[in-house]
């Protein structure tokens, strides 16, 4: 049988045993003058000390086993997620959705260089003049 299960059914009896002694015991010690009429506060005082604790400590049982159960809920919920993954694609929309491009400096960039020639293709500058500078001519190779 559980603990808070023994203090419930217990406490009713054991208060009233503790009720029924602190009354023997004012009534029966030598150097004790307790009146009759006081007698009947000294039985209510010997219950509440039983009842009091007891009432507290079912209390904070009844609070842990809450916490308990909301702790078995949380591992069950935790294992559901783990036993079914999300889909490739809910995983790659999350990737993409973390990614932070803040960081990018893009300030030197020249949006309206864009090096293309007539038809589309890329042509540096300065490659096409060092090329023309280092082609050799007619005189050049029969010299």
């Amino acid at each position: 049988m559980p603990a808070n299960r023994i203090v419930a059914l217990f406490t009713p009896v054991i208060a009233l045993a503790a009720g029924g002694a602190a009354t023997w015991l004012a009534d029966h010690v030598p150097g004790m003058n307790v009146s009759p009429g006081e007698l009947q506060a000294v039985f209510i005082a010997g219950i509440a000390a039983i009842v009091a604790p007891a009432a507290q400590w079912l209390h904070g049982a009844q609070k842990f086993e809450a916490h308990q159960q909301e702790l078995d809920q949380a591992a069950l919920q935790a294992d559901a997620q783990v036993a079914s993954p999300p889909l490739e694609q809910d995983v790659a929309a999350a990737a993409y959705d973390d990614y932070d491009d803040d960081d990018y400096d893009d300030d030197d960039y020249d949006d309206d260089d864009d090096g293309g020639g007539d038809d589309g293709t890329y042509v540096d500058d300065d490659y096409v003049s060092a090329r023309d500078e280092a082609e050799p001519t007619a005189a050049t190779v029969g010299a």
